[in-house]
């Protein structure tokens, strides 16, 4: 989850109450809190989702390396053969 300052959202039309009851909503806390964008109950979502867009961008580039690697060897194995 990006850092949104609330005049994104407001630029957007998206109502700041609703905007707060999401943020409340993620952090299982009173839906009428108002939580900004800076709050440090936000961190550790923010952290797990690097994480997991991390992973998830290693996987492809395995991904990718890996069929690179098989390419190469079919190209190289049909050229001396």
């Amino acid at each position: 989850m990006q850092q949104c300052p609330e005049d994104f959202f407001a630029i957007l039309g998206i109502p700041l109450k609703q905007v707060y009851r999401e943020r409340a909503r993620l952090l299982k806390a009173n839906p009428e809190e108002i939580i900004s964008s800076g709050d440090v109950r936000l961190i550790a979502i923010k952290v797990e989702n690097w994480t997991r867009k991390a992973a998830a961008g290693l996987a492809r580039m395995k991904a990718k390396r890996e069929v690179a690697r098989q390419r190469k060897q079919e190209y190289y194995s049909l050229t001396f053969a």
